[in-house]
């Protein structure tokens, strides 16, 4: 399976004086196994560009394409908003959990909405809250788990670590990297470099509605343009060349352990 965006354009109050343009010439293929990042700073269509490949908003140009791998069904696709509080319609966890898998016997139901929960750090305590009335983390975390109860093609998660602590942000790198090995397409969206540093396979640089930059982590992060778009440089690179800068030599890395053995090993040698 393959999404592939064609020439993607999108304008808000269309045909108004108000009009413009939040996406343009969009051309991105995302392949299966890997987990792919969008960054940019605020305002740059990243939100705007998940919607439409949910299938929430129409491109004003262009168009979005599944290619499918012999007989494979049209992919069913899971976005976690944002603002998760958006996409919530009832007042218990249970029934949002239930929602999209009505059609199971009563046991399966449960077992798969519990299995749901526990894979994103949660336990069956939380079935009869509010989750309005839970925190923000919290909220991430049953949104995340009402995506996955119905095993989703394409899994979208925009600006996911809002209102996570560090050790839900590990729980969900290690979540997204176990769903990459079982065929899924997964497309992250974001501010958060360090979080992305640790997660992405590919990252997409987003300015101004166009992709202005693409590659690999290694590449993308170590690009002196960032700044000058006001993305920050993930912690660890900027570590990284202040210590090559003083005549320490690093090899890249996304982990802190690594780069603290990376060290051990350069200053005793």
């Amino acid at each position: 399976m393959e999404v592939k965006l064609n020439n993607i354009g999108y304008k808000y109050n269309l045909n108004t004086k108000l009009e413009y343009e939040v996406l343009k010439n969009i051309n991105i293929s995302f392949k299966e196994n890997k987990i792919n990042a969008i960054i940019s700073n605020s305002g740059n269509g990243k939100t705007t560009l998940l919607k439409i490949i949910a299938g929430l908003l129409s491109p004003v140009n262009g168009h979005v394409d599944f290619i499918k791998k012999n007989n494979e069904k049209i992919p069913t696709i899971g976005l976690v908003f944002k603002n998760p509080e958006d996409q919530f319609f009832h007042l218990t966890v249970k029934q949002e959990l239930e929602f999209a898998i009505k059609n199971l016997p009563l046991k399966k139901r449960l077992e798969k909405i519990v299995k749901c929960l526990k894979s994103v750090g949660l336990d069956e305590t939380y079935l009869k809250k509010d989750p309005f009335k839970l925190s923000k983390g919290e909220m991430k975390k049953i949104a995340l788990a009402c995506v996955l109860v119905n095993d989703p093609k394409v899994i979208l998660l925009d600006e996911p670590t809002i209102g996570l602590d560090d050790m839900s942000k590990d729980n969900l790198i290690k979540l997204m990297r176990n769903l990459k090995t079982k065929n899924k397409i997964i497309i992250i969206t974001g501010r958060d470099t360090d979080f992305i540093n640790k997660i992405a396979d590919y990252i997409y640089v987003l300015n101004k509605g166009e992709i202005i930059m693409e590659g690999n982590k290694y590449e993308v992060f170590k690009n002196d343009i960032l700044p000058k778009l006001n993305i920050k440089i993930p912690k660890i690179i900027e570590f990284s060349k202040i210590a090559s800068n003083s005549g320490i030599k690093l090899d890249y890395h996304d982990d802190i352990k690594d780069l603290m053995k990376d060290i051990y090993r350069n200053v005793t040698k």
